[in-house]
């Protein structure tokens, strides 16, 4: 398994709103071919008209060909 960090920003230039995103990524190659991820962000900042963000979670599987 791989553990890392991550940091994602939104910036929406036509309004002048942003949002900053940090959180844990965990990364599993289950096999030579195959990988599972997963990632939990949570707010850091955050300048929007809408509802803000509580978290943002991520999941994704890759395959290799």
């Amino acid at each position: 398994p791989i553990f890392g960090l991550q940091f994602d920003q939104f910036y929406y230039v036509n309004s002048g709103e942003y949002q900053l995103f940090l959180g844990p990524v965990a990364k599993w190659s289950v096999a030579s071919n195959v990988d599972i991820g997963a990632t939990v962000m949570l707010p850091v900042a955050q300048q929007v008209s809408t509802p803000e963000a509580d978290v943002v979670f991520k999941a994704g599987v890759g395959i290799k060909f």
